[in-house]
This record gives structure tokens, sequence and C-alpha cells, in this order.
């Protein structure tokens, strides 16, 4: 029997669910519940993850549609370190709520924006030096978002390298994409270095990442997690493997309006297939 690890707002049909149920950011645990048993994980101790998975590890996937990065990522790096052959799975809406207004001022109406940038549960908060560093944003609608972290860690403009999704189903999100970072990508100059990736392209922009960090031994690599969910899910592959090489930096953005209902189909990654292609 197939096991997910979802989100309450999940509407999809799933066969056999353990829910999120409570997270604790402050002490960096979550509540989960299945229709065993109601337990908790401390996400920054792989070992104690896969503990408390040990009844559901054998088939197990996560949906990572509803849940936060800050939740979900920390998940995923104890599996990879187990060794476990695991699904990610991520139900993609029909359409996204973007305008030129939302474009330019990071979807107001959809997040709060964070003031601080702090690291995830369980990966290494390198310590900054005065050492160059190569800079990947993972952009997407959230403009605001990418020139808040950009201003902040101040990279080098001919080490930053943006990732940008390909126009797959409606061209606009590409163009929106590129309206509302605009102002950053024009400031430091990276748009030059733009990299292009499908948004489900989870293998080839690992392997990206990874033989970019192969070819820059004597740089860290430093990825912030603001655009597509599965493209993140590539950073956080790179950094569960690598985790003295690859940084993730994320801002910790609130959700403070539902989201609304969509048509959704379903997106599954092999992880085992990544992880045996970059290591």
């Amino acid at each position: 029997m197939e096991y997910i690890i979802i989100g309450k707002a999940n509407l999809t049909p799933l066969s056999h669910t353990i829910l999120l149920d409570n997270y604790d950011s402050e002490q960096e645990v979550i509540q989960l519940s299945s229709s065993e048993s109601t337990f908790s994980m401390k996400l920054y101790d792989e070992a104690d993850i896969i503990d408390k998975l040990g009844p559901y590890i054998k088939s197990i996937t996560i949906d990572i549609t509803h849940l936060d990065i800050a939740i979900w990522a920390p998940v995923v790096r104890a599996l990879i370190y187990a060794e476990v052959d695991f699904y990610v799975d991520y139900y993609s809406p029909d359409r996204y709520n973007c305008n030129t207004y939302q474009s330019l001022f990071g979807d107001v109406d959809a997040i709060e924006l964070s003031t601080k940038i702090s690291p995830i549960s369980g990966f290494a908060n390198l310590n900054d030096d005065e050492d160059p560093f190569i800079f990947i944003p993972i952009v997407g609608f959230q403009g605001s978002r990418y020139q808040y972290i950009s201003n902040n860690l101040e990279p080098q403009q001919e080490l930053t390298i943006p990732i940008v999704s390909l126009p797959e189903r409606r061209i606009e999100y590409f163009r929106h994409t590129l309206l509302s970072n605009k102002a950053t990508l024009l400031k430091d100059m990276s748009w030059r270095k733009i990299a292009h990736y499908g948004i489900n392209d989870c293998r080839n922009l690992a392997e990206f990442m990874f033989n970019l960090g192969q070819k820059n031994p004597d740089k860290r690599i430093k990825i912030a997690l603001i655009g597509p969910r599965l493209q993140c899910l590539s950073a956080v592959i790179c950094a569960s493997l690598y985790c003295d090489r690859f940084q993730l930096i994320y801002d910790h953005p609130m959700i403070i309006s539902p989201e609304e209902k969509k048509i959704r189909s379903r997106k599954r990654i092999n992880v085992k297939e990544i992880v045996d292609a970059i290591r």
C-alpha cells in the first residue's frame, strides 16, 4: 500500500495518507497522523524522521502541493540519507493567478513577504566568508522576493545564474516571470546568464547544478528557493547529497489568503533516479 504525506489543504484522492496536523516552526517539530497513529517528528534530526516513518517507508510518497519547503525539504533529505526509494508528487494547477500588478509587487494577495532569511532545518548553514560564491536564484512570479534576497546576499554579477522556467503551457507565464524580476535582472545584469529549464524538469536541472559544482570546486553554490516547487526539489536533492558545497537560501514567506480551487494534474518525480544521476 502506498502511503502519502500531505498537507491539510490537499483535496486529491489518495490511497492512504499521513496528514500534517501541526507545524511548530520555533521548535522545528511537525505533528502527523495516520489511520494507525499520531506522532511528531523533529525536522532537524534525520534519524528521528526515519524512525517515525519506519512503518510506512517501504512505499512512501511526499505530496508537496500544499506543504511549505521548510517542511518537506528535511523529509526529502532524511529519506535520501537513508537510501529510501520514494516519490515526490506535485499537483500543478491548470492556471496561476498572475497579472502585471502581482508580477511587479510580488503577488501581494497570496503571500506576506518575510523579513528574514534563515536556514531550513537539517541543512548546513555554511559560514559566510569573503570568498566569492555562485548564486542561483530559482525565480518565479514574486520578483520582490528575488530582489530582497539579492540585496541581502550581494552576489557578484558574473557569478549569478538565474533559473527561469521555459514557456510550456502558456507563454504569458514566461513573460510574467521576466517582468516580475526585471528590476533585479537589470540591476545586476544577471539576465545575460539566465538558464532555462522546464518547470517539471528536475533531473536536468539537478545535473546542471551538480556539474556547475564540479566545474567550480573552489566556490560554494547558494540557491534561492523562490520559484517552481519541482525546480526547488532539484536544489534540495543537490544540497542533501553535497551539503558542503550547496547552501539553500529561503526567506520563509507566509501565506495570508486561501488558495483558489483549481483543476490540477499530477507530476510524479522518482527521486532515486535523480540521486543516481548525480551521485
